[in-house]
């Protein structure tokens, strides 16, 4: 499986490239290049994991770099994030209410991945669901203040839409 996945990042950067050179906007070139980039790094951490796999090493060293693969996600996320705000890339940038939709959707997920991969790696010492629902209800206490002050920023938002609209 480990080799598939290497085999599709390979031709992932390739079209990645072209993209990349075919742009029309820097922003644009800028984010396939990086794509490209990273396409290059989960190509070798994909081998890594297949090697460690079917060898006779411990699965700790595979699921760091599974970890590292993991977390290699966030870097063009972010980026993305970064140039759909700053310059209206993929023309979503002034559909605020997406942004932030889709925003907090991806983080809800990670969380769940770290809550999830916490659970297992403190099985010995806890019970994973233990683990798990201290873990969930941390998040509860944090999200009290965010919710408040995205519900401030979503309403200024839909009304100045709302007005804008109406002129």
């Amino acid at each position: 499986m480990g080799l598939w996945l290497a085999a599709a990042m390979v031709d992932q950067r390739g079209v990645e490239i072209r993209f990349q050179l075919r742009a029309s906007k820097q922003s644009e070139s800028f984010f396939h290049s990086l794509l490209a980039g990273c396409a290059g790094y989960r190509r070798r951490d994909c081998s890594a994991v297949a090697r460690v796999k079917y060898s006779a090493a411990s699965g700790d060293l595979a699921d760091g770099v599974s970890t590292f693969l993991a977390l290699l996600a966030i870097v063009p996320s972010a980026v993305l994030i970064y140039l759909v705000q700053q310059f209206n890339f993929l023309q979503i940038g002034r559909q605020k209410n997406l942004m932030y939709a889709v925003s907090v959707t991806v983080l809800a997920l990670l969380y769940l991945a770290l809550v999830r991969r916490v659970s297992t790696w403190l099985a010995p010492e806890i019970p994973p669901e233990a683990s798990a629902a201290v873990l969930l209800f941390v998040l509860v206490i944090f999200i009290e203040p965010l919710q408040r002050m995205l519900g401030r920023r979503l309403q200024e938002t839909a009304q100045r839409e709302t007005d804008r609209v109406q002129r």
